[in-house]
């Protein structure tokens, strides 16, 4: 299924990056947790956005890496998000199951999105192996 363009949205075009992007956020998400315990998932993008015309892929380069609970409030503080976001969020990462969700913080152009990504077709676990 190709995703039209049109869905690089916002600041960090979250539905086609996650899309295009969900083995690799899937597989930091569960090593990050068999390392670390529960925590975050977070993917810094690049502002340079590409189509590539062989592939009709979306070409964005960005840097992975897996926030444990605990520096979890400092890391959302450091970009900027506002003290109930940053509660609830630290609250989901206490309740969520790692084994069938993650929980993805998006960063682009000084805009930060967390999500939490539930009823998954391939379960973080899958991703790892």
């Amino acid at each position: 299924m190709q995703i039209p363009n049109d869905l690089w949205q916002g600041a960090c075009g979250q539905n086609r990056f996650i899309h295009e992007n969900f083995l690799l956020i899937g597989y930091f998400a569960w090593q990050g947790f068999m390392q670390l315990g529960p925590g975050l998932t977070a993917c810094d993008l690049e502002a340079t956005v590409m189509d590539h015309p062989s592939n009709r892929r979306l070409l964005v380069p960005f840097a992975t890496q897996f926030i444990a609970e605990a520096r979890g409030a400092e890391y959302l503080q450091q970009k900027g998000i506002a003290v109930d976001a940053i509660a609830q969020s630290q609250s989901a990462v206490r309740h969520y199951n790692p084994r069938r969700e993650l929980i993805l913080v998006l960063s682009a152009h000084n805009h930060t999105e967390i999500y939490l990504l539930q009823n998954l077709a391939i379960t973080p676990p899958d991703c790892h192996i």
